[in-house]
């Protein structure tokens, strides 16, 4: 009889994975608990044989917790626009954070520590310049010509922009009614109520993904739960069929400290390419971003250790190779 019970719980947890596979995750758990039973498909870190599961490319993963920034059942959050937040820093003219001349307006907070990050003193909340929305667009104003005749218009980074979704609407409804377009460049914050508030006023997303591997992914950022947010934005933008770039900073290294975070290895790559080729209807590619240390300057003016210091940005071939590994999945790269 114990034998039977036993075999019956086995033939329900096989039933469970199987379904778990079958349907589409829509919450954050899902998507990990359709992670793990994908990673156990495919035989830990061997590809199965269709190579179209991103968790093929991933080993298991039952060590990631999960959880999100926001309770999912929270009924108290205000989905109205506001008209002002913590501004760190505008750029009025850049040409490589989407198409066309754009205004990058940098938000401050964050709840992520990357150890990449070239802006630690865009980390803490609620504090910079507290900015309305006319006068962000008043300090934009001379330029506002070349913005319209390029196709371009305002992107909003961080710090995290999400962390401040309400000024991220408020902006982005006044950017649509001067004729400039919206993006957001993210690393992936809130859930899907804030998402379904936010992303009708979004016409590009770029989503700085990490790591395609959620142990590496904590490392890196040092918000591990976090790697399930991510997955669960990606596939309301897929959802939305939001025009989507994966950014991704390359990382190499040869010494044994930053083992656990150079993101060149091939696992890694073809984890980048998995997702994008799960996320057809939102990702048109990834952008690499070779490492750099640009802002190891900030790290010593603020009196904190930069854990990257001898760390060196990637050779061009390492570039090379990594560009020709996710094309070679069928991917488009940009650099």
């Amino acid at each position: 009889m114990e034998s039977t019970t036993l075999m019956m719980k086995e033939e329900e947890d096989k039933d469970e994975e199987d379904s778990l596979l079958l349907s589409p995750p829509t919450t954050q758990t899902q998507q990990l608990l359709a992670l793990k039973g994908g990673a156990k498909h495919s035989r830990g870190n061997v590809p199965c044989s269709h190579g179209e599961h991103f968790s093929c490319h991933l080993p298991d993963i039952e060590d990631v917790t999960l959880k999100n920034e926001w309770d999912e059942t929270e009924t108290s959050v205000d989905f109205s626009p506001k008209n002002w937040g913590w501004i760190h820093s505008i750029d009025s003219m850049t040409s490589v954070d989407g198409p066309g001349l754009r205004a990058m307006i940098f938000f401050q907070g964050c709840q992520k520590r990357c150890a990449f990050c070239c802006n630690p003193d865009s980390l803490e909340e609620n504090v910079g310049k507290k900015m309305a929305t006319e006068e962000v667009f008043s300090a934009l104003e001379t330029k506002m010509t070349y913005y319209r005749k390029s196709g371009g218009g305002i992107t909003m980074s961080g710090g995290e922009c999400m962390l401040q979704y309400r000024f991220v609407v408020a902006l982005a409804r006044e950017a649509r009614a001067r004729g400039l377009t919206s993006i957001i460049d993210t690393a992936a914050a809130g859930n899907d109520m804030i998402w379904d508030f936010v992303l009708p006023h979004i016409d590009m997303v770029l989503l700085c993904c990490k790591s395609s591997h959620p142990v590496r992914y904590g490392k890196i950022t040092g918000r591990p739960e976090n790697f399930g947010v991510m997955l669960a934005f990606l596939a309301k933008l897929e959802e939305y069929k939001v025009p989507t770039w994966l950014r991704f900073v390359l990382m190499s290294s040869d010494d044994e400290k930053f083992q656990d975070i150079v993101t060149d290895g091939e696992e890694e790559l073809l984890g980048v390419a998995a997702l994008a080729k799960m996320h057809k209807r939102c990702v048109k590619g990834v952008e690499i971003l070779p490492y750099h240390n640009f802002g190891a300057f900030k790290y010593k003016e603020m009196n904190i250790a930069y854990k990257l210091e001898q760390m060196k940005p990637p050779s061009d071939e390492v570039i090379r190779r990594a560009k020709r590994v996710i094309e070679g999945e069928g991917v488009k790269v940009l650099l």
